[in-house]
């Protein structure tokens, strides 16, 4: 009796952990390196640039882990805008010279109390938004997944522009810390 019991929770477990939102969260998509790539993000964070004015960006924090077995960190840009005029009316750029900022991401990802590794970009350079920076440029420096399980991420994140180059006005998130839950075990 008591085993079939065990067997029965055990079964039901298993049929919650397995929602729609969980089931949706293992299915991959492919990355341009043909490798299957799995992608968990904070929710959207806005920052502004120095003084609290004249540029702004909303983005999120994510895991990324792929069909290789390597995680990295990724800052994902869902929009960014900058202001200017006596009247500060806020623009979006326009894929022109206003659009073009770099971009910085540098973070610390740990499993449970564990440190897996540390990450940084290179100041790397767009026009465009949305947009997506990887730690290192994709897999370069990488660390071998862990799979599922409960993950946070200390990151700073930089930006210069759009439009505005000068340091005055760069966007700087100071260190925060997101938690991420990994769901599926792909590794």
């Amino acid at each position: 009796m008591t085993r079939v019991l065990s067997a029965i929770s055990v079964a039901l477990a298993l049929l919650v952990a397995a929602t729609p939102q969980a089931l949706a969260a293992c299915e991959g998509r492919a990355a341009a390196d043909g490798t299957t790539e799995w992608e968990y993000c904070s929710p959207a964070m806005e920052f502004y640039g120095a003084g609290g004015e004249w540029t702004w960006v909303k983005m999120r924090a994510c895991l990324v882990t792929n069909g290789d077995g390597k995680l990295w960190v990724r800052a994902r840009v869902d929009d960014t805008q900058w202001a200017r005029g006596v009247f500060k009316t806020w623009y979006r750029p326009s894929g022109t010279k206003e659009g073009i900022h770099t971009y910085r991401l540098t973070a610390t990802v740990y499993l449970g109390k564990t440190r897996l590794g540390d990450f940084d970009t290179y100041p790397y350079g767009v026009d465009t938004t949305p947009t997506t920076v990887n730690s290192g440029g994709s897999t370069l420096y990488s660390v071998p997944a862990k799979g599922r399980g409960d993950y946070s991420v200390v990151f700073q994140f930089q930006q210069d522009g759009p439009y505005w180059t000068e340091k005055t006005y760069q966007i700087n998130s100071g260190e925060r810390s997101v938690a991420l839950r990994m769901p599926c075990p792909h590794v």
